[in-house]
């Protein structure tokens, strides 16, 4: 009888000492947040891939050496508590776009969209409310749809889509993208667009909605699948050309730095204009539901000016400032307002004699495309102070009383 219970008990010892193991790396991931460990905010959405879990804190542990801490509404975006009605006199700005727009690196306080409504507030002389439905990894595609099925409703005065050239373009078509876990678009023949959203019924994204639960309660579990996530990111870009050394003479600019020079990749070229159709399409969604519509580029890496003329050295014909002046005359066309971000942040850059951005991917020793196609890191405060008052600047007046009217 003894040598019948032997295996079980020892079963039971193993499985005591694992648990043991477990809840001491679980509490030392934790309390440290050693190689970025926290717990997940992601949650499943079987329309736009994933969101935000609605109603908790989190910490985010990059780029900001003191990490931060930030809540999650119960909308599910990183922001405080919202009415869905609309308070009397208020102007509601609504403000979509990838990272930079969700701004976990900084404290709420200190990003552009809170300093942008303190001042419009206090040089309106009325409430100004500016919500944030940024989420990392946005493309036009999730912006879209975010739109019809989560900001609409609020009534906003005014919708702002901030663009990022570096993701927006490559990550808007399956070939190019770093991930297939979301929806896709495609224009047909006869201009109308549709939509794909079968990533929901494959094995990968039933098993994360499946993980969920337990990433969100354990650090642990959560840093694990998170890695395993960055080394299929990592294994996409490599298949699609777009990681390893840095380019020279003897290689091309190539993704979305390709169509800023004479000779465009086809396929992102498809990409920009399938981008700009699903631009056109928000700001006509915008403007039946009675709100402006306001195209933001987020200034890319070459506006140093050692950036650009690193880009030149490879293809002479490289333009640092093309998106910003396509966009502005794409915009004008579709009766959007615009703001280019390369320029502003060019002086300000120089005028300041330090960066507007995190320093990151240089930290973590991550080379490559994301050395040379990509910024170091998010906007860091000088940033976002800067976007900030370029966003007062161009919203003031459409806050006079003779604009309103």
């Amino acid at each position: 009888m003894a040598t019948q219970k032997n295996p079980l008990l020892n079963l039971l010892l193993l499985a005591f000492a694992l648990g043991i193991c477990f809840a001491g790396l679980e509490f030392f991931f934790r309390t440290t947040h050693w190689l970025g460990a926290r717990a997940s905010w992601a949650r499943p959405d079987a329309l736009i891939g994933w969101g935000l879990a609605p109603g908790r804190g989190y910490f985010y542990p990059h780029e900001n050496p003191s990490g931060i801490y930030f809540d999650v509404n119960r909308f599910g975006y990183r922001d405080r508590e919202w009415t869905e009605e609309k308070p009397d006199g208020t102007f509601r700005v609504a403000v979509l776009g990838d990272s930079y727009v969700e701004a976990l690196q900084v404290d709420h306080g200190k990003t552009f969209l809170a300093l942008a409504e303190k001042k419009l507030s206090q040089a309106a002389g009325r409430k100004i409310e500016f919500m944030n439905f940024g989420r990392s990894c946005f493309t036009q595609s999730e912006e879209l749809l975010v739109l019809t099925r989560d900001i609409l409703k609020f009534k906003p005065d005014l919708v702002i889509v901030f663009y990022y050239a570096i993701n927006d373009i490559g990550d808007l078509a399956p070939p190019t993208a770093l991930s297939l876990m979301r929806p896709f678009y495609e224009e047909l023949p006869d201009g109308s667009l549709k939509l794909d959203t079968s990533f929901n019924k494959t094995r990968a994204f039933k098993m994360k909605t499946w993980l969920n639960p337990f990433k969100k309660r354990s650090t642990l579990i959560s840093l694990i699948t998170e890695r395993f996530i960055i080394f299929e990111r990592v294994k996409q870009a490599e298949q699609t050309g777009l990681l390893g050394s840095d380019p020279d003479a003897h290689e091309s600019l190539r993704a979305y730095l390709s169509l800023a020079t004479s000779t465009p990749e086809p396929q992102y070229v498809k990409n920009y204009r399938l981008s700009k159709r699903l631009l056109s399409e928000m700001a006509r969604t915008s403007q039946a539901h009675q709100a402006r519509f306001m195209l933001v580029n987020i200034d890319l890496p070459s506006y140093l000016p050692e950036v650009a003329q690193k880009f030149k050295s490879v293809n002479p014909t490289f333009d640092p400032d093309f998106f910003d002046q396509d966009l502005a005359v794409f915009a004008a066309k579709e009766d959007m307002l615009f703001l280019g971000l390369e320029e502003p942040f060019r002086q300000k850059a120089q005028a300041l004699g330090r960066p507007l951005h995190f320093k990151y991917w240089d930290a973590i020793g991550i080379k490559g495309y994301w050395e040379y196609g990509a910024h170091t890191g998010h906007w860091n405060e000088d940033g976002h102070a800067l976007v900030a008052d370029q966003l007062v600047e161009k919203i003031l007046p459409l806050l006079a009383p003779e604009a309103a009217a």
